[in-house]
């Protein structure tokens, strides 16, 4: 740990990180954000680095860029934001709009409508309510397993892998072992989601986008794509939101949003058919002149992050 602190310190006094960013200038990095605390300090001080570094680029234009095969400006970053929950309008938005930095916000559309929930809140929800110390659970085609329920930490602990886990199932088991676990957790998911599960309302996306938000989808339900069996629905995962939010917008939708950055060629396909302009995935990386539009590479960052972790992943310093 000191070794690396080492490092840190020496790639921050010696002009490391201004090196890597020089290197690294004509690639564009877009960045994968999800929650806001209401402390926006760290959100502050990341959208500072970013004025002070980098150039920010709407996705927008970056699709234009890449679509007419014409250049970007150097050291470009783009701002996206998946699973359209309120904190961003409360915390995020505000601190982006004072920087002027264009983003992206990416909703799941019977969220919106409020017909559920995010489905790894309902793990959450249930593992942090319920009165059970513990249960037996299996997962599809796994042996049957004991998991305790101590304390609040560790009851987020066990609801965030078990959304991991459940991330590799079948979607119909998927939905099926939803249903259980709030039976065997005896546990009943409220209609609406309470603090701090709350998603966007339609008005509020609304607002956001006469503030010159880009909205794009994040399928219907947010299945994991690869998971799901009927060709089908994956295309009305596709193509369902992207009419539902025109519909309450009164505008194009440009942009989608892969859960968990998985896809198929079917996936990518009905992306194509629908009209989309871009995709964007969860693998890491940098996107370069050429990159294929339904395939962006983007880099996960927190507003909780150090600004030295936060500096150093932009600049290409470090990659994990």
């Amino acid at each position: 740990m000191l070794h690396k602190r080492v490092i840190r310190s020496l790639a921050h006094t010696f002009g490391v990180l201004q090196l890597a960013r020089h290197l690294r200038r004509g690639g564009v990095r877009i960045l994968m954000y999800h929650r806001f605390p209401p402390d926006t300090t760290g959100l502050q001080r990341e959208c500072e680095h970013i004025r002070r570094h980098y150039h920010p680029l709407a996705l927008g234009e970056l699709a234009r860029c890449l679509r007419e095969e014409r250049p970007w400006p150097e050291h470009a970053v783009v701002i996206t934001i998946d699973d359209g929950y309120r904190d961003f309008l409360t915390s995020g938005h505000p601190v982006f709009r004072a920087f002027d930095i264009p983003a992206t916000l990416f909703v799941v559309s019977d969220v919106a409508d409020g017909r559920l929930w995010l489905w790894p809140d309902v793990v959450e929800y249930t593992i942090a309510h319920s009165p059970r110390r513990s249960f037996t659970f299996a997962l599809e085609h796994g042996p049957a397993q004991t998991y305790a329920l101590g304390t609040p930490a560790e009851r987020h602990a066990l609801s965030s892998a078990l959304a991991i886990q459940l991330t590799q199932v079948d979607n119909e088991w998927r939905l099926q072992a939803l249903r259980e676990l709030q039976e065997l957790l005896e546990v009943e998911i409220p209609q609406t989601p309470p603090e701090p599960h709350a998603p966007l309302t339609w008005n509020e996306i609304r607002a956001l986008a006469a503030a010159g938000v880009e909205i794009g989808a994040h399928t219907k339900t947010h299945p994991i794509l690869p998971r799901v069996a009927d060709p089908a629905s994956i295309e009305a995962e596709i193509v369902v939101p992207k009419a539902r939010i025109e519909e309450e917008l009164g505008q194009r939708v440009r942009h989608f949003c892969f859960p968990s950055g998985q896809h198929t060629p079917a996936a990518l396909d009905a992306i194509g058919r629908a009209g989309y302009e871009t995709a964007v995935t969860t693998e890491r990386g940098m996107n370069a002149a050429g990159s294929s539009r339904f395939l962006l590479r983007r880099l996960g960052v927190e507003p909780s992050n150090p600004i030295e972790y936060f500096a150093e992943l932009l600049s290409g310093v470090r990659t994990d």
